[in-house]
């Protein structure tokens, strides 16, 4: 990475570290608090806008179906799309990670997070009329201020705005046999957002990375940490604890000893940030 801060800053951030202090204040572990919004976009299904000290995104969620009657080749299941648009931020980027392009910005963190939260869904879950109709989910996160572990916060903001989304619930003529997949099918949309199903939401990984700066770990770091970090580590951890995929941002090098204490404390934030918006939504009841 580019360096953007001078070397005596640098140096205070890593004695920092090293003593267990960070430059804001935070344990090593500690996740910045959080601002949520919800229902920010109304022509959406779901919708959410989070901010701390640095980032600042929304999220929109949007159900679309999509008809399959009369192709050759059956379908498992619908679609989920992603994306993260990061023009807004591009002149921020282009201090920290000069070689990307505003495009290449928004295919690098989109990618991420589209292998390490929703290779593994079941897509079967999408089905309106098996054959026949399915649910595509279109997810647009936009970066509105740039700020560290961003990946991690992208993913916050998607479940936040998972949460609130409704599948519309579909009404499909009953004199449609699913055998005659040839003809069209007719299906109203019920108008009644609260009919609707919620989105399982349970089933989407967070994402939590890790930073190394003179051999400590250090969580959710900030744009001058990670500029610091030698190393940083993403984790995909499902609702049960478990990793379910890693990939390695970047790294000079890394002690694979760590690697054990790095899932387990992962699992263990994972589990915090969703507790936080369980009880978040909770006291909201959405």
């Amino acid at each position: 990475m580019t360096k953007s801060i001078s070397d005596s800053e640098k140096l205070f951030l890593e004695d920092g570290v090293d003593q267990g202090i960070r430059n804001d204040g935070r344990d090593l572990t500690d996740f910045r608090p959080i601002v949520i919004a919800l229902d920010v976009i109304s022509t959406a299904n779901g919708s959410s806008r989070i901010r701390n000290d640095e980032l600042d995104i929304i999220v929109a969620v949007k159900c679309e179906i999509i008809s399959v009657t009369g192709k050759n080749e059956p379908q498992t299941g619908g679609s989920i799309l992603v994306n993260v648009d990061c023009s807004n931020i591009m002149d921020k980027i282009s201090n920290v990670a000069p070689s990307f392009t505003e495009e290449d910005y928004s295919f690098y963190i989109t990618n991420i997070v589209k292998d390490m939260c929703f290779k593994n869904f079941d897509l079967s879950k999408l089905t309106i009329l098996e054959n026949k109709l399915y649910w595509n989910i279109y997810i647009d996160a936009t970066i509105l201020s740039f700020g560290g572990n961003m990946v991690d916060w992208v993913t916050i903001a998607i479940h936040t705005a998972l949460r609130t989304t409704r599948i519309p619930k579909i009404h499909v003529s009953p004199s449609i046999s699913t055998k005659e997949n040839n003809k069209d099918v007719s299906y109203t949309v019920s108008p009644s957002v609260c009919s609707g199903t919620p989105f399982p939401f349970q089933d989407i990984p967070f994402i939590i990375s890790a930073g190394c700066i003179r051999g400590k770990v250090i969580w959710d770091m900030n744009m001058q940490e990670q500029i610091c970090s030698k190393t940083i580590i993403a984790l995909s951890i499902n609702s049960k604890g478990e990793c379910v995929a890693m990939n390695k941002v970047y790294s000079n090098t890394l002690d694979l000893n760590l690697i054990p204490t790095i899932i387990n404390k992962a699992a263990e934030i994972s589990s915090e940030i969703s507790k936080s918006l369980d009880e978040f939504f909770s006291n909201k009841q959405v």
